[in-house]
């Protein structure tokens, strides 16, 4: 794997083969700090639930250059 996609090799492999299961893991991995985020910035469950859908979506389309953020976390965040 080239040495930029070290800090996220999940959202480097879905970004170079839109392996879905590969994005599912970085769902897995951020969809607490994501959900827990918005929840806490709308006070509305159902709208924190479609806010981080729209994240992950944003994050799909942005996967290349995402994988290479030197922090996710805070992207996320």
């Amino acid at each position: 794997m080239p040495a930029t996609h070290d800090h996220h090799p999940a959202l480097a492999e879905f970004a170079e083969s839109a392996d879905e299961e590969a994005f599912t893991r970085v769902v897995d991995e951020f969809s607490g700090l994501v959900f827990t985020s918005a929840n806490r910035r709308t006070g509305n469950r159902e709208l924190a639930q479609e806010v981080a859908q729209n994240v992950f979506a944003i994050a799909a389309r942005k996967a290349a250059r995402l994988a290479r953020h030197p922090s996710l976390s805070a992207w996320f965040y």
